[in-house]
């Protein structure tokens, strides 16, 4: 019997989609899961959608907020043979200060942002040098695993020290038409949309500043997922005037299931990925998977992807621009979807290779 950690305390954004994946992917025979979480995180919202369904798959073991962030000494009390951290920049800065993992079996760590997060090109490159050389030094201390997290669109055949942006894509429309008004599935709009967690990061107000310049009667707008609540006043008043403009604007201010985010997706024409912060988009992988239109903005990480897609336009973060690509991507035919089978490389390489063995590690 192998017993594998699973250290995830945050449950905000897609981190709990991660440990899904990870859960997921490990034989069920010969295999003891251990969630490391805190009381907090159990009762999120996230929780609820992507890790109650694998409730089965694993054991709860409830983290001491004033001991926390000691893996090691939680490996030891659960006598793990390996601990996986899925979000573990603190853990690549903690282990440049060890000579090497202390606790028993090995220490894996997936580094989500390991690029400079300057919109500077010359900070943002040196901001990636740094966190580069940090990452070959807690690489080379014992038993420490260290991997960066990548595009969807990258080539994982080309370095083994990277591991694809897992994606998955399973629409389920009734349960979105479960939460749409009925004129929405049938209607000639050409809908296009932001969606996941609605955040300042992706510049709503910017998005639909930008979308309330084009004149074209095909135009819709949905905004699904949940409206952080700093920017939701400012985003209800543009909505507003959208509306007023005869602009249809449809909002979903929810958590949404995976299948509903998926059945957005693919009913969207084109999706808006206007990001401050630089880093690999599952969105924007999914929206590949559907077939759907990208329009992408502000990270040079999303410049990169776009350049390998045939049906993608990348623009600065000004709304000339961006007012620009959203019209291009309206006029858009239809995308041909495409498979990215990227969560076993995910699963497989941060698991040390465990999802690709029937017993232990």
């Amino acid at each position: 019997m192998s017993t594998i950690g699973i250290y995830s305390p945050n449950a905000q954004g897609h981190r709990f989609k991660y440990v899904q994946y990870l859960i997921s992917h490990i034989p069920a025979e010969g295999n003891e899961v251990i969630l490391l979480t805190t009381s907090k995180a159990l009762q999120s919202p996230n929780y609820t959608v992507h890790l109650t369904p694998l409730a089965h798959r694993f054991r709860e073991y409830i983290l001491d907020p004033s001991a926390a962030e000691d893996l090691a000494h939680h490996a030891r009390a659960l006598e793990t043979d390996l601990m996986v951290d899925p979000d573990g920049d603190a853990s690549v800065w903690n282990q440049l200060w060890r000579r090497g993992w202390s606790g028993p079996g090995a220490l894996s760590v997936l580094v989500m942002r390991p690029t400079g997060q300057s919109r500077r090109p010359a900070f943002r490159f040196l901001g990636t040098l740094i966190k580069r050389a940090l990452i070959i030094i807690a690489n080379a201390r014992h038993n420490v695993n260290v991997f960066e997290l990548k595009s969807s669109l990258w080539d994982s055949s080309a370095d083994y020290g990277g591991v694809p942006d897992p994606i998955s894509f399973a629409p389920d429309q009734p349960s979105l038409r479960s939460i749409l008004p009925l004129e929405v599935d049938s209607s000639p709009i050409r809908w296009v949309g932001v969606v996941g967690s609605l955040t300042p990061r992706k510049n709503i107000e910017l998005v639909l500043e930008s979308a309330g310049r084009i004149q074209n009667p095909r135009l819709g707008i949905i905004l699904a997922g949940k409206v952080d609540s700093s920017i939701k006043a400012a985003v209800d008043a543009k909505v507003v005037q959208l509306r007023q403009k005869g602009t249809p604007v449809l909002v979903l201010d929810r958590l949404l299931t995976d299948g509903q985010l998926d059945a957005v997706l693919d009913l969207l024409h084109c999706v808006v990925l206007a990001h401050s912060n630089e880093g690999p988009s599952g969105i924007l992988g999914k929206a590949v998977e559907a077939g759907t239109y990208v329009v992408a903005a502000g990270a040079h990480s999303l410049r990169l992807d776009c350049q390998k897609l045939e049906a993608a336009r990348w623009s600065p973060l000004e709304a000339e621009a961006l007012t620009r690509s959203i019209e291009a991507g309206l006029d858009a035919e239809v995308v041909r979807p495409r498979k990215l089978r990227t969560e076993s490389v995910f699963a497989n390489r941060l698991l040390l290779g465990v999802s690709q063995r029937p017993h232990a590690c």
